[in-house]
Formats: C-alpha cells, structure tokens, sequence
C-alpha cells in the first residue's frame, strides 16, 4: 500500500501546482483540498478492496462494504485537510504581506 499512499500524496502535489500556485481564494484551496481528501480515499480504499479477499468479496457489493468501513475515516481526512489547508494558505498569505510591507504580520503584538 506505501506506494499507492505515495501516489496520492503525489496526485495532491499535482492538484497544488495546477489549481493554487496563483491563488488566495478560500473557496478554491477548499475545493482543492476536499478534491485531494476524495481522491485519497477513492484510490486507497479500491486497493485495499483490491487486495483484501478475506475482508471484501471481489464484487461490487465487496467494494461497496469497503468504502462504507473507510467512511468514518474519510470525515477526519476532510477535517485534518481543511484545517491545515486553512492553517497553512493563512500562514503562507500573512508571512507574504510581511515581506510585501515590511510591517508586522500581527499587528498589536
């Protein structure tokens, strides 16, 4: 499973450069970071199904059970990905203001 975990870190590198590297809009980098959280689960969760023939039946009743047993899974993989992208994108925003400015990111402090 590493290198399929990989590839999606991969295809969220991808969905970085192609959709945000001129952005600021919150709407967008939230899009793209609910599009990154559903691709990690679609592609991880259809090899473990893949490879799994005594959890899954290798049918499609078999890979519907399988991404039923991730869906609690997928909601702290959209949270985590939304807080950090928020986390992040805010940080990167302010720290660049600074350098534009030369003022102080914080104001007040």
């Amino acid at each position: 499973m590493t290198p399929v975990i990989y590839g999606c870190f991969l295809i969220n590198v991808l969905l970085g450069r192609l959709f945000l590297s001129e952005t600021v809009s919150p709407l967008r980098i939230g899009s793209i970071a609910l599009a990154a959280s559903a691709q990690f689960f679609v592609i991880t969760n259809f090899f473990v199904w893949l490879g799994s023939g005594v959890f899954y039946a290798h049918n499609a009743a078999g890979l519907a059970a399988c991404y039923i047993a991730a869906l609690p899974f997928f909601g702290r993989t959209v949270l985590a990905d939304l807080f950090y992208s928020g986390v992040l994108f805010s940080t990167h925003y302010a720290l660049s203001r600074k350098q534009l400015t030369g003022g102080n990111v914080f104001p007040g402090c």
